[in-house]
C-alpha cells in the first residue's frame, strides 16, 4: 500500500511559511524499493543525504547572521536526528517511496511528509520550503472504483496509488441472486448505484471508475445519479470478484496517467487558442507568466519538466522578475534579491492562489518552458 501525505491544504500551509529571519531546510529522501529495499542500502542513502544537507547548510551560512547560523545548524541537527535509523521513534516510512522533512526554527516548522513515488535525494536551504518535487508528484485525487457483478458490489476508495476496499454500511454485502437471471440484475444495480450516490454526496470521491460485466454495463450506468455520472471517467478491466486492492490500484494508476496526459494536452490547446486570439488569457514565457502570478490571475501554471530560469524576487512585496540584471523592484523600489532559479518561487505563488500546476512531459510542446492559463 503506497502512502501519500500531500494534499492541497498542506501545500498551501507550507507555501505560507516564510520566516522573516533565517532559512528553511528542506530534505528529500529517496526510498525507491527497487533501489533501497534493504536496511544497509537505506542507511547509505541517508548518510549521503545528511552529507549533502551539511554542504548546503555550509554554503548558506555566509549570508546569515551568527544567530541565524546557529538556528540553521539546530534545524540540521533535528533533521539528522529524525533521519537517523537508530533514533527512536522511527520515521513513519511504511508504504512510502519518498520522505520529505521541512525544518525551520524561525517559522516554528518541523514537518514530515510521505510520498507515493520516489523523489531524488537532495537538501535545499532557501527562504521558503522547497516544493517543486512535491508538486511534480502531484496532489492525489480521491477515487472510487466500483466493481459490480450479478451477485455483489465492491468499492475501493482513496488515492489511485493507495486504494483500499471499504465496507459501506452493508450496501456492499453480497446480494445472492440464484442463476444468471437478467431480470434480477436491476435490483442489484439500483442498490449499488444508490451506494455510489451516497458516497458522492458525502464527498468521498472526485473520480469514478466502474468494472461491470459487459452485458450489464449499460443497465448499471442507466441507474447512476446524474451527479455520479459527472464523476465517471471510464471503465476498469479487472476481475471484479477476485481482484486485490493492489491490482485495482495498479490499473487505476495506469488509467489516471492517461487522463493526466489528456488534461495537459487540453490545457496546451486552450493556451494556444488564447495566444492565437491575443485575448490576454494566456501567458507564455517567464516574464509574462511571472507578471500574471504577481497579479494573482493564474488558473493553470504549465512547466516543462526540466525548466529553470534565473531571476529576481523582492523581499518586501514578493514580486518575481525574469530579468537577472534588474536591480530594484519597480513596485516599491526595494533592492532585489537575485535567484539562480525562480521556478520554485513561481510554484509557491501558484499554490498560494490555488492554481493548478501541471508538468508538461518532454514529448509535448512548451516552447519557452513556462506558461499559464489566466482567469481573466
Amino acid at each position: 500500500m503506497r502512502i501519500n501525505d500531500v494534499s492541497p491544504e498542506r501545500l498551501r500551509e507550507l507555501a505560507a511559511h516564510e520566516p522573516e529571519r533565517g532559512k528553511v531546510l528542506s530534505v528529500y529522501l529517496n526510498l525507491d524499493p527497487e533501489r533501497f529495499s534493504t536496511g544497509p542500502a537505506r542507511k547509505s542513502e541517508v548518510r549521503s543525504l545528511i552529507h549533502d544537507a551539511h554542504q548546503q547548510v555550509g554554503r548558506a551560512e555566509h549570508e546569515l547572521s551568527r544567530a541565524a547560523r546557529m538556528v540553521l545548524r539546530e534545524d540540521l541537527r533535528r533533521v539528522e536526528e529524525l533521519l537517523n535509523p537508530g533514533t527512536p521513534p522511527p520515521l513513519p516510512a511504511d508504504g512510502a517511496q519518498g520522505l520529505v522533512v521541512f525544518a525551520s526554527g524561525p517559522a516554528n516548522l518541523l514537518e514530515v511528509l510521505r510520498t507515493p513515488l520516489p523523489v531524488p535525494s537532495h537538501a535545499f536551504v532557501e527562504d521558503t520550503p522547497h516544493l517543486t518535487p512535491l508538486v511534480t508528484i502531484g496532489v492525489p485525487e480521491q477515487w472510487c472504483v466500483a466493481l459490480v457483478t450479478r451477485g455483489a458490489a465492491r468499492y475501493f476508495l482513496g488515492p489511485a496509488e493507495a486504494l483500499r476496499e471499504k465496507v459501506i454500511d452493508g450496501f456492499d454485502e453480497p446480494i445472492e441472486i440464484e442463476g444468471p437471471d437478467p431480470d434480477e440484475a436491476p435490483r442489484h444495480m439500483r442498490r449499488a448505484a444508490f451506494t455510489l450516490a451516497r458516497l458522492e454526496r458525502e464527498g468521498r470521491f472526485a473520480r469514478l471508475l466502474i468494472g461491470v460485466v459487459e452485458d450489464l454495463r449499460s443497465v448499471f450506468e442507466d441507474h447512476l445519479h446524474p451527479y455520479v455520472k459527472k464523476r465517471l471517467v471510464g471503465t476498469i478491466d479487472v476481475d471484479a470478484a477476485h481482484a486485490t486492492a493492489a491490482e485495482v490500484s495498479e490499473e487505476t494508476m495506469r488509467l489516471a496517467r492517461g487522463l493526466h496526459r489528456k488534461k495537459v494536452q487540453e490545457r496546451l490547446q486552450i493556451l494556444q487558442a488564447h495566444v492565437d486570439r491575443h485575448d490576454r488569457r494566456g501567458a507564455v514565457g517567464a516574464a509574462s507568466t511571472l507578471a500574471a502570478l504577481q497579479e494573482r490571475r493564474v488558473q493553470s501554471l504549465l512547466l516543462a519538466g526540466d525548466f529553470a530560469v534565473p531571476g529576481t524576487s523582492c523581499p518586501r512585496c514578493g514580486r518575481l522578475g525574469a530579468d537577472p540584471a534588474e536591480e530594484r523592484c519597480p513596485v516599491d523600489d526595494e533592492p532585489l534579491e537575485h535567484r539562480d532559479d525562480v521556478v520554485d518561487h513561481a510554484i509557491h505563488a501558484a499554490v498560494d492562489q490555488d492554481a493548478e500546476v501541471l508538468y508538461v512531459e518532454p514529448h509535448e510542446s512548451l516552447a519557452l518552458g513556462i506558461a499559464a492559463l489566466l482567469r481573466y
